[in-house]
């Protein structure tokens, strides 16, 4: 991980709360918009390759 959000110190969530208000649209809508969000919310530069170790042994007779 290079980066995370503030609210969350999470790389693919930010806090935004899913849900519905009382004078939203119909729901196959809002759930759309959600999977939306949700989708651009997992930041790909947030992600970086992963550190790779190599420990080896050399034996010479």
């Amino acid at each position: 991980m290079t980066n995370v959000y503030t609210r969350t110190g999470l790389p693919n969530d930010d806090g935004y709360i899913y849900g519905t208000s009382a004078d939203s649209q119909e729901p196959a809508v809002v759930e759309n918009l959600n999977r939306l969000h949700r989708l651009l919310a997992k930041n790909p530069q947030y992600y970086d390759e992963p550190i790779s170790i190599q420990w080896g042994l050399e034996w010479m007779f």
